[in-house]
């Protein structure tokens, strides 16, 4: 990946952590960030970033390819009594999930909320461990969220007052005919 953004701009000043974000340098990694993508499916590193965006400052965008999912989370706007994920999770759970290796069905029911994810979506998280080993998803969901997160990122950039909030940009929904 550090090849790949230095081919792009070879003037960035990369940084490279050969052992990944940890909680000993999750705060070195985030220093000077403007924005950050949640592009992770460690959950302790999910817990690590959004504690430490909350006491930095600093919004996350997460994209989830079911249904278009984009989360802006704007914790350089909000404050702890609010709690994580537009309150969907508070203080001392997000805190309790730092020290978490390993998802069950109720940590992942606070990040994605299974009643609202799409009909296979739910049929994938039934399968998940037995059958699936992972969340599958499409190319095309995945790019577009993409582009989705990117555009969020470039308009927070730019000082556009975006709401913390979870939207679902899905385009099935758009595309299918109703009878």
């Amino acid at each position: 990946a550090a090849r790949t953004i230095a081919e792009v701009d070879p003037y960035l000043n990369i940084e490279i952590y050969p052992d990944g974000v940890k909680e000993e340098n999750v705060g070195d990694f985030m220093t000077g960030c403007d924005v950050v993508v949640d592009a992770c499916d460690g959950l302790s590193a999910k817990a690590m970033i959004r504690i430490e965006a909350l006491e930095k400052r600093i919004p996350i965008v997460m994209d989830t390819s079911d249904r278009g999912m984009l989360d802006i989370e704007r914790y350089d706007l909000t404050q702890i009594e609010d709690g994580f994920l537009h309150g969907r999770i508070d203080a001392s759970t997000m805190h309790s999930l730092r020290d978490r290796v390993n998802w069950d069905m109720e940590t992942l029911d606070l990040f994605i909320d299974f009643q609202s994810a799409s009909e296979r979506g739910q049929m994938s998280l039934a399968q998940m461990g037995t059958v699936l080993v992972g969340w599958p998803q499409l190319h095309s969901d995945v790019a577009s969220g993409g582009a989705f997160a990117a555009e969020t990122c470039r308009r927070l950039m730019l000082g556009e007052n975006l709401p913390d909030t979870r939207l679902y940009l899905e385009l099935d929904e758009q595309l299918t005919v109703k009878n």
